[in-house]
């Protein structure tokens, strides 16, 4: 307990130096934003994948890039958090075809295989499930 106000009391003999506690020491001490706003608990039923990496393959880019927009327009439709969306160089592959009785190759063929990247967060898992069910079945083939 803090005593903050000072009376003097004089005695017969000797001086007294006596401090009192004021109403504002004794009262609790209240938390501003508990005090106007009460604090909200997490209600979440679901539990959530906190982020999730969606990595899409395919040999043709075209398809590829429509598949991307398709999966990103879908994502924030089902409301989840669309962290980034890039893409990253293609590997090549080259084949070379060989005729057994030539020293020089026939045909080269360079092979390509694009790749795109789709992080989310805060995905809910039941939701999760529809989304990449819807994936699946949308898939170009």
């Amino acid at each position: 307990m803090k005593l903050l106000k000072s009376q003097w009391i004089t005695g017969t003999a000797m001086i007294q130096h006596i401090r009192e506690a004021s109403l504002r020491s004794k009262v609790k001490k209240i938390n501003p934003w508990e005090l106007y706003e009460p604090v909200i608990k997490n209600t979440k039923v679901y539990p959530e994948y906190p982020t999730l990496t969606l990595q899409l393959d395919s040999m043709d880019f075209v398809p590829l890039e429509r598949f991307h927009s398709y999966a990103h327009r879908k994502a924030r439709q089902f409301q989840f958090k669309v962290i980034d969306s890039y893409a990253i160089p293609p590997t090549k592959i080259a084949l070379r075809l060989d005729k057994p009785d030539k020293r020089k190759p026939e045909k080269e063929i360079v092979l390509s295989t694009y790749h795109r990247f789709l992080r989310l967060s805060e995905v809910p898992c039941v939701r999760l499930s529809l989304y990449l069910h819807l994936m699946q079945w949308n898939i170009a083939k």
